[in-house]
């Protein structure tokens, strides 16, 4: 009778020692996390996700991109119809199919979904750096840096050729850059043997070697102040307002 009565009166310490060590045990303390790119991405979106943890499982999961006016890109009718198009999907589709896998998974690790390969990339990465902190219960905003690569271009000039550019960014650095002048026709003012004999002798330049240089003061300086080419001032102009309008993207 006595052992019968220890028994009932440790059954439910037992139950609650089993309940306490299991939510110890828990892969995510429970609370919403955060997280986003630093950047907007090269066409003007930033991809963002919150996560909601209860009782150790994850219960919701938001994800989406907002533009610098506040619009998420899944509410964006014009960008739906372009992507249904080309890839076969929406924004809003790819965002119902990610969260999904993530509470089913209860993990970062979910599939590419078809026509959105950029954003089950940024979800995935996004997804594993939340988690991470919610393994720990560190709610502080996930902040991850926005690699890629941006373009600008200006109009034709008075001597008709026009400036283009492309900057690729990797961990907030700038690790690549292209710098072309083309005519009408899509001729490169760097390849024209004839414009270069003609620059060189009057300028001490070509175009190749500007746009050399104005490349490698670029990743030299990480911004746009930069000194320019002597004798290449023209092309020294259009490529740092370029740099600009590219930073000011991000």
């Amino acid at each position: 009778m006595k052992k019968a009565l220890i028994l009932f009166i440790l059954l439910p310490l037992l139950f609650l020692a089993c309940e306490k060590k299991a939510d110890d045990d828990a892969a995510f303390q429970d609370g919403v996390y955060k997280g986003e790119y630093a950047n907007f991405d090269g066409h003007g979106w930033k991809p963002q996700l919150e996560i909601t943890v209860e009782d150790g499982d994850i219960t919701q999961a938001n994800w989406d991109y907002v533009n610098p006016q506040g619009d998420l890109k899944s509410q964006n009718e014009q960008y739906a119809s372009i992507m249904q198009n080309v890839s076969g999907t929406t924004p809003a589709k790819a965002k119902e199919e990610l969260e999904k896998m993530l509470l089913d998974g209860q993990s970062a690790d979910v599939d590419v979904v078809t026509g959105a390969t950029h954003s089950s990339e940024f979800f995935e990465e996004l997804a594993g750096a939340i988690l991470a902190q919610a393994a720990t219960g560190d709610k502080s905003l996930v902040s991850l840096p926005m690699n890629g690569t941006y373009s600008a271009e200006d109009e034709f000039g008075s001597h008709g050729w026009k400036a283009t550019l492309s900057v690729t960014f990797e961990d907030e650095k700038i690790v690549a850059v292209d710098f072309q002048e083309v005519d009408e026709e899509g001729a490169i003012k760097s390849e024209s043997e004839e414009y270069a004999t003609n620059m060189e002798p009057v300028s001490g330049t070509t175009p190749a070697k500007a746009e050399e240089e104005l490349e490698a003061q670029l990743l030299a300086a990480q911004s746009a102040d930069i000194d320019g080419v002597t004798g290449a001032t023209g092309s020294s102009t259009r490529f740092i307002a370029l740099v600009k309008d590219i930073l000011s993207q991000r």
